[in-house]
Protein backbone atom coordinates (compact mmCIF):
# COMPACT_ATOMS: atom_id res chain seq x y z
CA UNK A 1 0.00 0.00 0.00
CA UNK A 2 2.79 2.39 0.89
CA UNK A 3 4.62 1.59 -2.34
CA UNK A 4 1.44 2.25 -4.35
CA UNK A 5 0.98 5.60 -2.59
CA UNK A 6 4.62 6.52 -3.29
CA UNK A 7 4.26 5.59 -6.97
CA UNK A 8 1.06 7.58 -7.30
CA UNK A 9 2.56 10.58 -5.49
CA UNK A 10 5.36 10.80 -8.05
CA UNK A 11 3.79 9.15 -11.08
CA UNK A 12 0.70 11.32 -11.45
CA UNK A 13 2.59 14.66 -11.36
CA UNK A 14 5.17 13.18 -13.76
CA UNK A 15 2.40 12.33 -16.24
CA UNK A 16 0.99 15.87 -15.94
CA UNK A 17 4.44 17.38 -16.55
CA UNK A 18 5.03 15.18 -19.59
CA UNK A 19 1.61 16.11 -20.96
CA UNK A 20 2.33 19.83 -20.60
CA UNK A 21 5.78 19.46 -22.14
CA UNK A 22 4.29 17.58 -25.09
CA UNK A 23 1.72 20.33 -25.56
CA UNK A 24 4.52 22.90 -25.62
CA UNK A 25 6.59 20.83 -28.08
CA UNK A 26 3.65 20.86 -30.48
CA UNK A 27 3.02 24.60 -30.00
CA UNK A 28 6.22 26.59 -30.51
CA UNK A 29 7.74 25.44 -27.23
CA UNK A 30 5.02 27.15 -25.21
CA UNK A 31 6.53 30.53 -26.07
CA UNK A 32 3.27 32.41 -26.60
CA UNK A 33 0.92 33.32 -23.71
CA UNK A 34 -1.94 31.35 -25.27
CA UNK A 35 0.09 28.20 -24.56
CA UNK A 36 2.05 28.82 -21.37
CA UNK A 37 -0.60 30.69 -19.39
CA UNK A 38 -3.20 27.86 -19.37
CA UNK A 39 -0.38 25.44 -18.56
CA UNK A 40 0.71 27.77 -15.77
CA UNK A 41 -2.71 27.54 -14.13
CA UNK A 42 -2.51 23.74 -14.25
CA UNK A 43 1.02 23.81 -12.84
CA UNK A 44 0.14 26.11 -9.93
CA UNK A 45 -2.76 23.80 -9.06
CA UNK A 46 -0.41 20.83 -9.35
CA UNK A 47 2.07 22.53 -7.03
CA UNK A 48 -0.65 23.12 -4.44
CA UNK A 49 -1.74 19.48 -4.69
CA UNK A 50 1.83 18.24 -4.27
CA UNK A 51 2.32 20.47 -1.22
CA UNK A 52 -0.83 19.02 0.35
CA UNK A 53 0.12 15.44 -0.54
CA UNK A 54 3.69 15.72 0.77
CA UNK A 55 2.85 17.98 3.71
CA UNK A 56 5.75 20.22 2.80
CA UNK A 57 6.13 23.69 1.32
CA UNK A 58 9.88 23.48 0.78
CA UNK A 59 11.90 20.45 -0.31
CA UNK A 60 14.20 18.45 1.94
CA UNK A 61 17.78 19.65 2.03
CA UNK A 62 19.11 23.15 2.52
CA UNK A 63 20.52 23.41 -0.99
CA UNK A 64 17.23 22.46 -2.65
CA UNK A 65 15.21 24.77 -0.40
CA UNK A 66 17.65 27.64 -0.97
CA UNK A 67 17.47 27.12 -4.74
CA UNK A 68 13.67 27.20 -4.76
CA UNK A 69 13.57 30.30 -2.55
CA UNK A 70 16.16 32.07 -4.71
CA UNK A 71 14.14 31.28 -7.82
CA UNK A 72 10.97 32.50 -6.09
CA UNK A 73 12.78 35.70 -5.15
CA UNK A 74 13.77 36.26 -8.76
CA UNK A 75 10.16 35.77 -9.87
CA UNK A 76 8.92 38.17 -7.19
CA UNK A 77 11.47 40.79 -8.26
CA UNK A 78 10.39 40.37 -11.88
CA UNK A 79 6.80 41.15 -10.92
CA UNK A 80 7.92 44.15 -8.87
CA UNK A 81 9.93 45.44 -11.84
CA UNK A 82 6.69 45.87 -13.79
CA UNK A 83 6.24 49.12 -11.84
CA UNK A 84 9.05 50.81 -13.79
CA UNK A 85 9.05 48.77 -16.98
CA UNK A 86 8.86 50.64 -20.29
CA UNK A 87 6.29 48.13 -21.57
CA UNK A 88 3.92 46.83 -18.90
CA UNK A 89 2.58 44.14 -21.19
CA UNK A 90 5.97 42.65 -22.03
CA UNK A 91 7.03 42.82 -18.40
CA UNK A 92 3.90 40.97 -17.30
CA UNK A 93 4.50 38.34 -19.98
CA UNK A 94 8.11 37.78 -18.89
CA UNK A 95 7.07 37.53 -15.23
CA UNK A 96 4.33 35.04 -16.06
CA UNK A 97 6.76 32.85 -17.99
CA UNK A 98 9.16 32.79 -15.03
CA UNK A 99 6.28 31.93 -12.70
CA UNK A 100 5.41 28.94 -14.87
CA UNK A 101 9.01 27.74 -14.77
CA UNK A 102 9.11 28.25 -11.00
CA UNK A 103 6.01 26.06 -10.59
CA UNK A 104 7.71 23.27 -12.57
CA UNK A 105 10.94 23.51 -10.60
CA UNK A 106 9.07 23.61 -7.28
CA UNK A 107 7.01 20.52 -8.12
CA UNK A 108 10.10 18.59 -9.20
CA UNK A 109 11.99 19.63 -6.05
CA UNK A 110 9.19 18.53 -3.71
CA UNK A 111 8.53 15.07 -5.14
CA UNK A 112 10.34 12.06 -3.60
CA UNK A 113 11.96 10.74 -6.76
CA UNK A 114 13.52 7.31 -7.01
CA UNK A 115 15.52 5.79 -9.88
CA UNK A 116 12.47 4.33 -11.62
CA UNK A 117 10.28 7.43 -11.49
CA UNK A 118 13.14 9.72 -12.52
CA UNK A 119 13.92 7.40 -15.45
CA UNK A 120 10.25 7.51 -16.45
CA UNK A 121 10.21 11.31 -16.52
CA UNK A 122 13.57 11.79 -18.25
CA UNK A 123 13.12 8.89 -20.66
CA UNK A 124 9.61 9.99 -21.56
CA UNK A 125 10.88 13.51 -22.21
CA UNK A 126 13.70 12.34 -24.50
CA UNK A 127 11.45 10.00 -26.46
CA UNK A 128 8.84 12.74 -26.91
CA UNK A 129 11.45 15.17 -28.20
CA UNK A 130 12.87 12.55 -30.59
CA UNK A 131 9.43 11.70 -31.99
CA UNK A 132 8.43 15.34 -32.45
CA UNK A 133 11.77 16.21 -34.08
CA UNK A 134 11.56 13.17 -36.35
CA UNK A 135 8.01 14.12 -37.34
CA UNK A 136 9.18 17.65 -38.21
CA UNK A 137 12.01 16.24 -40.31
CA UNK A 138 9.76 13.77 -42.18
CA UNK A 139 7.22 16.54 -42.75
CA UNK A 140 9.95 18.75 -44.22
CA UNK A 141 11.15 15.98 -46.53
CA UNK A 142 7.68 15.70 -48.03
CA UNK A 143 6.92 19.43 -48.23
CA UNK A 144 6.61 21.30 -51.50
CA UNK A 145 8.32 24.31 -49.95
CA UNK A 146 10.89 24.46 -47.15
CA UNK A 147 10.11 28.06 -46.23
CA UNK A 148 8.28 26.90 -43.11
CA UNK A 149 11.17 24.67 -42.03
CA UNK A 150 14.39 26.43 -43.06
CA UNK A 151 15.53 30.00 -42.52
CA UNK A 152 18.81 31.08 -44.13
CA UNK A 153 19.84 27.45 -44.50
CA UNK A 154 19.11 26.64 -40.84
CA UNK A 155 16.45 24.13 -39.85
CA UNK A 156 14.06 25.68 -37.31
CA UNK A 157 11.27 23.21 -36.62
CA UNK A 158 9.62 21.93 -34.42
CA UNK A 159 9.95 25.08 -32.28
CA UNK A 160 10.08 27.59 -35.11
CA UNK A 161 13.42 29.05 -33.99
CA UNK A 162 16.80 27.54 -34.88
CA UNK A 163 18.58 28.19 -31.58
CA UNK A 164 15.70 26.80 -29.54
CA UNK A 165 15.40 23.73 -31.75
CA UNK A 166 19.11 22.95 -31.44
CA UNK A 167 19.07 23.42 -27.67
CA UNK A 168 15.97 21.25 -27.37
CA UNK A 169 17.46 18.20 -29.07
CA UNK A 170 20.85 18.70 -27.41
CA UNK A 171 19.34 18.73 -23.92
CA UNK A 172 17.09 15.73 -24.65
CA UNK A 173 20.15 13.79 -25.89
CA UNK A 174 21.65 13.37 -22.41
CA UNK A 175 18.83 11.49 -20.65
CA UNK A 176 18.56 9.16 -23.64
CA UNK A 177 22.29 8.48 -23.54
CA UNK A 178 22.21 7.93 -19.78
CA UNK A 179 19.36 5.42 -19.98
CA UNK A 180 21.01 3.57 -22.87
CA UNK A 181 23.68 2.09 -20.59
CA UNK A 182 21.95 1.80 -17.20
CA UNK A 183 21.87 -1.86 -16.16
CA UNK A 184 18.44 -1.62 -14.57
CA UNK A 185 16.94 -0.59 -17.93
CA UNK A 186 15.77 -3.60 -20.00
CA UNK A 187 17.96 -4.34 -23.02
CA UNK A 188 15.26 -3.52 -25.63
CA UNK A 189 14.76 -0.13 -24.00
CA UNK A 190 18.51 0.42 -23.85
CA UNK A 191 18.65 -0.09 -27.61
CA UNK A 192 15.71 2.28 -28.10
CA UNK A 193 17.32 5.00 -26.00
CA UNK A 194 20.68 4.56 -27.77
CA UNK A 195 18.98 5.03 -31.14
CA UNK A 196 17.13 8.02 -29.71
CA UNK A 197 20.39 9.58 -28.46
CA UNK A 198 22.11 9.04 -31.82
CA UNK A 199 19.22 10.65 -33.68
CA UNK A 200 19.04 13.64 -31.33
CA UNK A 201 22.80 14.25 -31.57
CA UNK A 202 22.59 14.36 -35.36
CA UNK A 203 19.39 16.41 -35.40
CA UNK A 204 21.14 19.02 -33.24
CA UNK A 205 23.46 19.78 -36.15
CA UNK A 206 20.65 20.74 -38.55
CA UNK A 207 19.94 24.20 -37.07
CA UNK A 208 23.68 25.06 -37.37
CA UNK A 209 23.86 27.11 -34.19
CA UNK A 210 26.34 27.64 -31.38
CA UNK A 211 23.43 27.24 -28.95
CA UNK A 212 23.87 23.50 -29.41
CA UNK A 213 27.35 23.66 -27.88
CA UNK A 214 25.98 25.52 -24.87
CA UNK A 215 23.15 23.03 -24.46
CA UNK A 216 25.53 20.09 -24.72
CA UNK A 217 27.76 21.70 -22.10
CA UNK A 218 24.89 22.35 -19.67
CA UNK A 219 23.63 18.82 -20.19
CA UNK A 220 27.07 17.35 -19.53
CA UNK A 221 27.39 19.27 -16.24
CA UNK A 222 23.91 18.22 -15.07
CA UNK A 223 24.41 14.56 -15.99
CA UNK A 224 27.84 14.45 -14.39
Amino acid sequence: MERFRQSALVGLPAVVLLGIWLWWLLNDGGYFPRDHLPAGIVLVCLLAAVMLATGRVLPHGRAQAASVLAFAGLVAWTFVSIAWAVSDGLAWEAADELLVLLAIAWVVALLPWDVRSAAFLLGGWSLMVAVVCAAALVSALGADSLAEYVTEGRFRQPLGYSNATAALSAIAFWPALLLSYRREVPIPLQALFLACAAFLAQFTLLPQTRAALLAFGVGAVVMA
